[in-house]
């Protein structure tokens, strides 16, 4: 009986690991799509984006977030415009970032963008801002987009979009 108990938990383990190694191998090629798909902006730091003392101000990177999301759908053929000219917005429902280091007015910054989930209703984009002369990573982040209609009702992503982003 020992023996019998002990082989079966042994089997469960197995397949536990193997389950795991399935999740993980699957991210991996997953995030390895991603990464080759992710799209590149360039952003001037104005004026207007700082406070008093020259420093961006927090809330500006969500910001610049958008800018870098908005380019990479306008590359992938698909502008917000055109996504909500066929009925369907994608408001921000979650967002995060981490400051790493402070961009200043002036800096030219690159946004790098990409693809990092996709659901049925939602879509998950991570963004990486970079001082563009010293390559300084300046911060990180994601946001969670929902997909819903024109009276606020969740709906499917629509289908040219999933289709760009190899869903």
């Amino acid at each position: 009986m020992e023996m019998t108990a002990n082989r079966q938990e042994r089997q469960r383990s197995h397949l536990l690991s193997l389950s795991r190694f399935t999740y993980i191998l699957r991210e991996r090629i997953f995030l390895l799509g991603i990464l080759l798909a992710s799209h590149k902006t360039e952003l001037r730091v104005r004026y207007a984006d700082t406070d008093q003392g020259g420093v961006v101000y927090n809330s500006n990177y969500l910001i610049f977030f958008e800018v870098g999301r908005t380019e990479m759908m306008r590359q992938l053929g698909i502008p917000y415009a055109q996504v909500e000219s066929e009925g369907t917005i994608l408001p921000v429902v979650e967002a995060h970032v981490n400051y790493i280091a402070p961009a200043r007015y002036d800096d030219l910054l690159v946004i790098e963008s990409c693809f990092a989930e996709v659901r049925r209703v939602r879509l998950k984009i991570e963004t990486k801002i970079y001082h563009q002369e010293s390559g300084q990573l300046l911060a990180t982040g994601w946001v969670w987009l929902a997909s819903i209609d024109a009276n606020g009702n969740l709906k499917r992503l629509p289908g040219d979009l999933r289709k760009a982003i190899g869903h």
